[in-house]
């Protein structure tokens, strides 16, 4: 895959909230969608769901998407043909994060940094990455690795080409992470919120840059 030169702001990080579900046009899912949104009995997994393709919906499918969800919230990066993609958006809820980095991280990950946000902004890398790359969970768990170092972080990521990565807390209790593969020059991460549409300025826990498998990292 060649690498793509992107001008801003042409790879775009949106949030809906729950609310945003009743927005949701049933008219306008694929044959798919609509067998997927029919097995689903209610709860917070419909809503989620209905969120996320009424936020799909109102960006429209031009270009790379990726979708995520989680707490009702429902997370699309956009990003133009020639790239790959992928998002992530996870609730940052109390856990034995220490306990689960000793399972699920690489070991040299496991006793670095055993706080609550670090746990999380890990799990929202490195599945942004899986979907990205194409990966199993289970296998960007382990194979991406990010260490926090003196002069800011590195990273070891199963890819050869150059990749950009934005973290975000769009609220206290939601982290999310958005992951450009085959992006020239830096990444220009526009913000935004919907409904209704509007720019959006959250807190940036980390953006960072790299290129190839094992990269020094630095802030983008």
């Amino acid at each position: 895959m060649g690498v793509a030169d992107l001008s801003p702001p042409d790879t775009q990080l949106w949030l809906a909230p729950p609310e945003a579900a009743g927005r949701m046009v049933p008219a306008r899912l694929s044959a798919p969608e609509r067998a997927r949104w029919q097995s689903l009995r209610g709860g917070r997994r419909r809503v989620e769901w209905e969120a996320s393709r009424a936020l799909l919906q109102h960006v429209g499918r031009e270009g790379v998407t990726s979708l995520s969800h989680s707490a009702g919230h429902a997370a699309v990066l956009v990003a133009p043909s020639g790239v790959r993609a992928g998002v992530d958006l996870e609730t940052a809820r109390p856990r034995d994060v220490v306990r689960l980095a000793s399972f699920c991280y690489a070991d040299s990950e496991a006793t670095d940094g055993a706080d609550l946000e670090t746990f999380y902004l890990r799990w929202t890398l490195k599945e942004a990455f899986a979907k990205a790359l194409g990966l199993p969970l289970a296998s960007a768990l382990r194979t991406c690795v990010f260490l926090r170092r003196a002069g800011g972080w590195t990273a070891q990521v199963p890819c050869s080409e150059p990749w950009r990565v934005a973290v975000y807390a769009p609220r206290p209790d939601l982290v999310m992470a958005a992951v450009v593969v085959g992006l020239a020059g830096p990444a220009q991460w526009e913000c935004r919120e919907w409904p209704p549409a509007r720019a959006a300025s959250w807190t940036s826990l980390l953006k960072l840059s790299g290129e190839g498998s094992e990269a020094a990292v630095r802030k983008a």
